[in-house]
């Protein structure tokens, strides 16, 4: 659909040029629709996707110029698809939502396919005739003043009009006794005007633009476009026969007599003297319309938009290349990795879903307990998962890639020697991404629905972090109590399910009570990234409160019908006196270009 618009795009881009130039020769006119005729065989997204594997940077993440994104909305293609959660984690709804989609992909196809046959299916029927006339063309030799050169001329009997056939070999086929009924004067000129085809290849354009036409002829564009090529081509040639010397009125009645003679056979093809516009085309011929040759000006402002169309999505490419995720050679590593699959994420009988699978992400993103031995934590995560845990974001911000990145679960076993920090693990993290799943990502900004988080009007309850409100590692968590909160300096701390018993629910003591957050010494923006993964919309801080604090909110998680206590919104406002307030913002996604199973 990209490559659609753009190429539509394209076309009127040259429509305009074409009338910027409607005072100066058709031959111009007719390269620049030649053009945009061959924008359709082109993808810019190609030209973008092979500039953009040139290794333009090293560094482990470099967020692209402002530019990039704008050329990354014009020239990308549409390859990154989001579809809803439900579809994504619920077994049934994906295979009903894959059935849907494969149909209807299927029909579509069958419906280009028979129309493109159709295309091929008229083109034969009108070459058949000019096929058989070439088989039973005679060669004949014209005196030299007719100006034939070194282009070979034969006669055909079923030949309705003077036409060149042929690409490579062009011949010009000529209908039986035309030389003996035209004036020499008349067809010295049509033979001009056919020589004006061969010397600028005018059949290959013709036939180039037959594959458009055959693949893309659903597209009105398209078509259009054949007429002007048709017509500007003509005009081109019409030119072209006034400026080497022959009178108007022998051109112009030698094509009249043409068309009384013929049945108005045309073929794209094959190109004549007859096409386009008849009547404008004398018109112009008695008038002697010559267009006006390119002035410099003119020329190089012409040669600066070609540079432009050619060159922009180069420069798109190496501007897009910049906005890629990439992990430094010397970037640290485990010691020992191993990877097993353990099959496909499912939501039935009270197993994980995505909210889960991304608070254990976010905890393996957390300075938690295990972060200080020398073991990645095993947990099983899709590589969705794996990604939010490496760069610290949510799921919201991680999108594209092949379907399995959301649905299969990977366990991740790793050593590391000696006891790493746990910005070292998830540097070593990202490398083990890219070196076994062969992760490319690259970050784009974007203008989406988000929650603005500000204060409420009751004002703020946090309070800056003083000297002993947070406890120093290592904890030892045999001594603490698990029910009461735990604030772990710099940035340490938990989201857990704080469990029920009250007499109603001591027969079931796994059922939740609220989900407790409980961070110490943590900024706006670590809070936020706790409270992220709460929501459906990224957060952005406009509280301006800049200093450290103590974070802890419980609050019953809407993802769980069995939790009771407040909503996250009623708990953020009475808690903590913040609240979230729906906006729009830019906010930096990152984007899944290619991964494999490792």
């Amino acid at each position: 659909m990209n490559h659609l618009w753009q190429s539509t795009l394209f076309a009127l881009a040259v429509w305009v040029a074409t009338v910027a130039l409607r005072r100066n020769g058709a031959r111009a006119r007719y390269w620049l629709w030649t053009m945009a005729s061959l924008k359709f065989l082109v993808p810019l997204s190609a030209l973008v996707a092979i500039v953009e594997r040139v290794e333009w940077l090293d560094t482990a993440s470099a967020p692209g110029p402002a530019v990039a994104l704008v050329m990354e909305d014009v020239l990308a293609p549409a390859t990154d698809v989001v579809m809803p959660q439900a579809a994504i984690f619920d077994a049934s709804a994906e295979g009903l939502v894959g059935a849907t989609v494969g149909g209807t992909a299927w029909l579509l196809v069958a419906v280009w396919a028979i129309g493109t046959l159709v295309v091929f299916a008229r083109w034969w029927r009108q070459w058949k005739p000019i096929g058989a006339a070439l088989r039973e063309a005679t060669p004949i030799a014209l005196d030299a003043s007719f100006g034939a050169g070194d282009l070979a001329v034969v006669s055909a009997a079923t030949m309705p009009e003077p036409g060149v056939v042929g690409m490579w070999r062009p011949r010009l086929v000529l209908p039986d006794g035309i030389v003996e009924r035209l004036p020499p004067a008349q067809l010295r000129a049509l033979i001009a005007h056919e020589r004006c085809h061969v010397v600028h290849r005018d059949n290959l354009v013709a036939a180039l633009h037959m594959v458009v036409e055959a693949i893309f002829w659903f597209h009105p564009a398209v078509w259009w476009l054949g007429w002007r090529l048709i017509d500007e081509r003509e005009r081109a040639c019409d030119e072209a026969v006034l400026q080497s010397g022959n009178r108007p009125e022998d051109y112009a009645e030698g094509i009249l007599e043409v068309c009384r003679q013929s049945v108005g056979l045309r073929l794209a093809c094959v190109a004549g003297v007859s096409g386009s516009n008849l009547r404008a085309r004398v018109e112009a011929i008695m008038r002697r319309d010559i267009g006006n040759p390119l002035t410099r000006t003119g020329r190089w402002t012409l040669a600066a938009a070609i540079a432009l169309a050619v060159g922009g999505p180069v420069a798109g490419g190496a501007l897009l290349a910049q906005s890629r995720v990439v992990v430094a050679a010397d970037a640290p590593r485990f010691d020992t990795v191993s990877i097993r699959s353990i099959g496909p994420m499912r939501l039935s009988g009270g197993e994980r879903g995505p909210l889960q699978f991304e608070m254990e992400a976010n905890a393996i993103h957390s300075e938690s307990p295990r972060s200080q031995s020398n073991d990645f934590p095993r947990v099983g995560l899709p590589l969705h998962g794996f990604i939010q845990a490496a760069y610290g974001v949510s799921r919201l911000r991680v999108e594209g890639g092949p379907a399995w990145v959301t649905s299969e679960l990977f366990v991740i076993e790793a050593t590391a020697a000696g006891a790493p920090r746990p910005d070292q693990t998830i540097e070593r993290l990202r490398s083990l991404l890219a070196d076994r799943f062969k992760l490319i990502m690259r970050r784009e900004t974007r203008t989406m629905p988000v929650y603005e988080l500000v204060a409420a009007p009751s004002g703020l309850r946090i309070a800056p972090l003083k000297p002993g409100d947070c406890i120093q590692r290592p904890v030892q968590w045999d001594k603490i109590d698990l029910e009461a909160p735990l604030f772990v300096c710099d940035g340490g701390g938990r989201v857990r399910r704080m469990l029920s018993w009250s007499p109603e629910t001591r027969l079931h003591p796994r059922w939740p009570r609220v989900m407790r957050i409980e961070f110490g010494d943590i900024d706006m923006a670590g809070a936020i990234e706790k409270l992220a993964h709460q929501v459906e919309r990224p957060i952005v801080d406009r509280t301006g409160f800049t200093a450290r604090f103590n974070l802890l909110l419980e609050f019953a998680p809407a993802s769980d019908p069995t939790a009771s206590g407040p909503s996250l919104f009623t708990a953020l406002e009475e808690q903590l006196g913040l609240r979230l307030v729906e906006a729009q913002a830019p906010i930096e996604m990152l984007v899944i270009e290619s991964a494999e199973r490792p």
